[in-house]
């Protein structure tokens, strides 16, 4: 079709998306959820996270909150733009 309008054929190339594999997305979310783990880590050390002091879900809700942030600053990266 390219050829019959008279249009070279490297545009045709060009239009051509490639799947790129988000690697540096996948790391950011990674070292989110470890800094997660370790603040739950320390505080653990230090026995605030005991559980005479019923903080049951404060584990959790450190790994989902640093999680959240690590997948908000993943989605700025490149402009927030997905890479399909």
């Amino acid at each position: 079709m390219f050829i019959e309008k008279g249009l070279p054929v490297e545009e045709l190339v060009k239009s051509e998306k490639k799947f790129r594999f988000p690697w540096l997305r996948i790391g950011i979310i990674i070292i989110g959820l470890s800094i997660g783990l370790m603040i739950i880590t320390v505080l653990n050390g230090m026995n605030i996270l005991s559980h005479e002091n019923r903080t049951d879900a404060l584990p959790l809700a450190i790994l989902g909150i640093c999680g959240g942030i690590s997948m908000i600053i993943a989605n700025s990266v490149n402009g927030g733009r997905n890479n399909r």
